[in-house]
């Protein structure tokens, strides 16, 4: 099974995917570390709008390659069990679950409230323009789309262990 998570910035991804990869004992890849590996090879500073541009690129430039490279950033193929975090478009939907066949891919996105998200990204950065972050071409397929082609949605704002509890029983795990 291939579990591919969604959801907008600060919605607990990363953290809901790592959490769950550890207790399943599954590989865990990422968009957003595949792009911030780009950044600090081609010495880009990685700035959430810089990341975001670099990564809006690397789609733009050749989208299966991307998600390729971003399934290849780790060994997994021959235990079929994958976690994949940071879907931010909906053709990298299609393409991901090409790329995985014959292994299935469920798709999660996590909603989170913008109080909570506001107050992730503050931590993170300190200093937040939550609107400017939401309104780049990056982030709009995950605000209008995303979540309503979802195999599972589930709410961002919990403990860890409650989403993590969350997430293994919509898949049965």
């Amino acid at each position: 099974m291939v579990v591919a998570f969604s959801g907008r910035i600060g919605s607990g991804k990363t953290t809901l995917t790592t959490e769950l990869a550890d207790q399943l004992g599954w590989p865990r890849t990422s968009f957003g570390d595949y792009v911030r590996l780009q950044a600090m090879q081609s010495n880009i500073d990685p700035t959430r709008e810089n990341l975001q541009n670099l990564g809006e690129k690397l789609l733009e430039e050749d989208p299966r390659l991307f998600c390729d490279n971003v399934l290849n950033q780790i060994v997994w193929r021959s235990e079929g069990n994958l976690i994949i975090d940071g879907i931010r478009h909906v053709q990298v939907i299609s393409l991901i679950k090409e790329l995985v066949s014959p292994f299935e891919m469920i798709h999660v996105h996590i909603e989170t409230d913008v109080q909570t998200r506001s107050e992730r990204l503050y931590l993170r950065y300190s200093s937040v323009e939550l609107q400017k972050i939401d309104n780049h071409s990056t982030e709009l397929d995950v605000k209008h789309v995303l979540g309503e082609q979802a195999d599972i949605v589930i709410k961002g704002d919990s403990t860890i262990a409650s989403l993590v509890k969350e997430t293994r029983e919509h898949l049965k795990l």
